[in-house]
């Protein structure tokens, strides 16, 4: 519903329209019907929520044409129409000059009226419409004027972005113009702990501190993987490099002091031109990559990293031996400190990333070799071949690839305990087996059974004592007594038949052994036998 106003010097005519026009069918509430100009512009002094002023032009004190001229400098925003004689209409065209919308032939009646009103209406809330789009759309273009911001220099720093368009686009999102050499810095931080708050709250107090390290000229925003990214402007290539390597220290220092997290420094070479601010960029994500050699919480140059393509061809082969040696017969911590000692001395600051790489590569495959020689499934401690060097490669310092090895060589170790396992309680029920199949010959004894187990006397005693709780002879013995019990409970036979038929050449001693074991005789043992089965047929 919009507000209107009607202003006509002859009020049988005001009175008219008033009465016969239904404004509110037509989408408008008629706020006052005046009876000329001047009574407009008191009118809005009090209240300018008009959207429509219907006029008369021939009126006195203001007519209808001064009206239109006051409303369009004043105003501009009300949709003005013009009633005319038909004698008044060439002169009135000069209404064109003052955004009058229409001009209108007097006599006009009350149908053709809400007719012009209604088209008034559907034009106003075009209007309506269009005003309030460009007003959201201008909202949401002030919300998203930071995330268009980190886009932009995201799109710069790879490189995207048009050198024509860059002077126009710097004023466009308010950033300093570069004019000297510059640099960039990437900053790569460790959060300490894993849950997600934490981590959150710490990269603000993290971009909050490098915004304390900003000049007037200098330009921060994070990259696409929540990185803060610093370009640095200076007079001088030379205090551009000092400047930036003591912002990495005084930063490094109060996040290790105040924060106890590790953040590492990745420093571009210096571009003289922002245009190529890419190729700093490009160079600090190269040297942070150089954290897989030299380890986290580092500043790393790229001026400084080593380039050399010479490699490495194999793995150092005491380590390899020692490490091997370790993984058969050492615990995992032994095997950890192999591996923490090999990176340790052969990751140096003269050591490329290529060089670095190669050597774990060869590492890895040391491991990967020993699991497939001890039987133990590879993917059951380390990924296959393939996925497990793209894991590995992966990560970002020394110290998570060496936390990574950490983790494989455990696993390693367990299995192998386990296999060993199996393996023991296979050869015991062996020993079980051959015991119950052997044990009515009288020489019997541990060495035949290890002899038949491949393994030493010694080793298969301690082993069976370990996993049934009982020394061999306890145990043989026990399977005897067993099937001798059974004899004499199901045969009628002597005692030293029954003595020979369970391995016993002496069946006095025999009789002593059965006494021990059941606390019976043999004769007392037959004896109660005898008597459990006359209690159940009675």
């Amino acid at each position: 519903m919009f507000k209107a106003l009607f202003v006509d010097d002859e009020i049988i005519v005001r009175e008219g329209v008033e009465r016969r026009v239904d404004w509110e069918s037509h989408g408008f509430q008629l706020m006052g019907t005046l009876a000329n100009g001047s009574q407009v512009v008191s009118y809005l002094e009090k209240d300018d929520d008009i959207q429509l002023v219907f006029s008369d032009i021939s009126m006195p004190n203001m007519d209808g044409l001064e009206l239109a001229k006051y409303l369009q400098e004043h105003h501009p925003h009300i949709y003005v129409l013009l009633l005319t004689g038909y004698d008044e209409f060439e002169y009135a065209r000069e209404a064109i000059k003052y955004h009058v919308k229409e001009l209108l032939l007097k006599p006009i009646t009350a149908h053709e009226m809400g007719r012009v009103l209604d088209g008034v209406h559907q034009v106003l809330e075009g209007e309506q419409y269009r005003k309030l789009e460009q007003e959201e759309l201008q909202r949401l273009a002030t919300e998203s004027r930071p995330l268009l911001r980190e886009r932009f220099l995201n799109s710069l720093v790879k490189g995207n972005s048009s050198p024509d368009q860059l002077s126009q686009q710097l004023t466009v999102y308010d950033l300093p113009r570069m004019k000297g050499p510059c640099i960039c810095i990437v900053l790569d931080p460790y959060p300490e702990g894993d849950q997600d708050d934490p981590q959150q709250y710490f990269m603000i107090s993290l971009h909050e501190l490098c915004r304390k390290h900003l000049q007037k000229q200098d330009i921060l925003f994070q990259d696409k993987d929540d990185r803060p990214v610093y370009i640095l402007q200076q007079e001088s290539a030379q205090r551009l490099i000092d400047r930036s390597r003591l912002i990495c220290s005084q930063i490094r220092q109060q996040l290790n002091q105040h924060y106890h997290a590790s953040v590492s420094f990745g420093i571009g070479r210096v571009c003289s031109d922002f245009s190529e601010v890419h190729r700093s960029y490009r160079d600090a994500l190269a040297a942070l990559k150089h954290q897989f050699v030299l380890g986290k919480n580092r500043i790393i140059s790229y001026d400084d990293i080593s380039h050399d393509q010479s490699s490495l061809k194999e793995i150092r082969r005491d380590v390899e031996e020692e490490l091997l040696d370790s993984l058969k017969t050492q615990p995992a911590d032994a095997s950890q400190q192999i591996v923490s000692r090999f990176f340790q001395e052969t990751f140096s600051e003269h050591v490329n990333l290529r060089q670095a790489q190669l050597q774990t590569h060869l590492l890895f495959g040391t491991l990967l070799t020993f699991a497939e020689e001890a039987g133990i499934d590879p993917s059951r401690v380390i990924p296959s071949s393939q996925e497990g060097l793209v894991e590995v490669f992966s990560l970002r310092s020394r110290e998570e690839v060496e936390q990574w090895f950490f983790q494989c060589i455990e696993q390693i170790h367990r299995q192998v305990s386990t296999s060993s396992l199996d393996v023991t309680e296979q050869k015991i029920r062996q020993a079980v087996a051959y015991i119950e199949e052997h044990y009515s010959l009288p020489q019997v004894n541990v060495q035949d059974v290890s002899r038949e187990l491949h393994i030493s006397p010694s080793h298969f005693s301690a082993l069976f004592k370990r996993h049934t709780g009982k020394t061999f002879v306890e145990y043989l013995t026990g399977v005897r007594v067993r099937q001798a019990s059974m004899l004499l409970k199901t045969t009628n036979l002597c005692a030293y038949e029954v003595s020979e038929a369970v391995g016993y050449e002496d069946s006095h001693y025999f009789s002593q052994v059965f006494k021990k074991v059941t606390g019976m005789t043999i004769r007392e043992y037959r004896s109660m036998i005898g008597s459990s089965e006359e209690g159940g047929k009675g």
